[in-house]
């Protein structure tokens, strides 16, 4: 138990290792209590795995957080709404020139071209003179005496820059996800479908659902329903044009497009919940949302999702539709 409470504390960002001085206080009083309470039983016990749960816990974040933390600052400035943050990350945010066209190249395939030795060598000079120009600039651009005007300059600059690396960032990892994902499907039988209108769909809505919550506690209730149709809307869209988009241009017309089962009931799930929304609230509820209407809403939900699994399975229309 030890254990798993150090690590859940790393893990959420709360846990400090402790330093030398403070681990031998720490074992002194573990030998006094020892020594003079050894009828305490699941106490003692509880104190004698606390320098495991140390080393535990610290082993697993150098070995795990400690690098990724170490990649996100420096591909993405640490920008904070005092430019004195600026000052503060001046070495980090001068290894920018080198890191980040790395990493946005490393994240968007498309972009890599066949490395000679001449294009290394101009692009390694590139990047260290800028690397070096923006050390050597860096106080008369963000320093004590810089005029404010170019320090909220180089700071929107760098805001822009971390935005672009936080979607990469975000692009990269859901890229990782969505193929484990698809491999454990491949592995376990279940098909793409299902996972994509479970597992992806959930995660994908999580960050939707807390901040649309957010904006409708805060007092903006048309905000936050405009922006639950609005979601779902720009990535069936959008998401799935721009897809298009460059599947076409690189393969040319896309033929023998085959919608699984489970896609058509979804669609039409969430078809049938449009409609009733749109008609239903208005004309039948008179305008009114009332807790079991809610409830409703939420077991009709589970139950499409009950009834996608069980295509998925199966165990209703097993004969493909297309």
């Amino acid at each position: 138990d030890g254990i798993l409470i150090v690590v859940r504390d790393v893990v959420r960002g709360e846990y400090a290792p402790a330093t030398e001085e403070e681990h031998l206080d720490r074992q002194q009083q573990l030998q006094h209590q020892h020594l003079g309470h050894e009828h305490r039983g699941d106490d003692a016990f509880e104190d004698s795995i606390w320098w495991p749960a140390w080393k535990t816990a610290w082993t697993l974040r150098v070995a795990f957080i400690e690098p990724v933390m170490a990649a996100l600052r420096a591909t993405m400035p640490e920008v904070g709404g005092d430019p004195a943050a600026l000052w503060r990350g001046r070495r980090a945010i001068s290894l920018l020139p080198v890191t980040a066209p790395l990493f946005f190249v490393f994240a968007v395939p498309s972009l890599r071209v066949e490395l000679t030795l001449g294009r290394a060598m101009a692009c390694a000079a590139v990047g260290a003179a800028g690397s070096v120009g923006s050390y050597v600039a860096w106080p008369g651009l963000v320093g004590p005496h810089a005029p404010r005007a170019t320090a909220h300059t180089v700071q929107g600059v760098l805001t822009v820059l971390t935005f672009v690396q936080s979607v990469m960032w975000m692009d990269l990892a859901a890229g990782e996800l969505v193929g484990l994902f698809a491999a454990i499907g491949r592995i376990s039988g279940v098909s793409e479908s299902l996972l994509g209108a479970t597992v992806f769909a959930w995660g994908i809505s999580v960050g939707d659902m807390v901040s649309d919550t957010t904006v409708a506690r805060s007092g903006h209730a048309a905000t936050a329903v405009a922006a639950c149709f609005g979601g779902p809307m720009f990535n069936l869209l959008m998401g799935l044009a721009m897809g298009l988009v460059v599947a076409t241009g690189a393969n040319g017309t896309v033929e023998g497009v085959r919608l699984d089962n489970e896609i058509i009931v979804l669609a039409g799930c969430q078809m049938c919940f449009l409609l009733y929304y749109m008609f239903a609230v208005p004309l039948v509820h008179k305008c009114r949302v009332t807790r079991g209407l809610a409830v409703c809403m939420l077991g009709f939900y589970i139950l499409s999702q009950v009834l996608i699994m069980l295509v998925s399975t199966q165990v209703i229309f097993a004969t493909p539709w297309m």
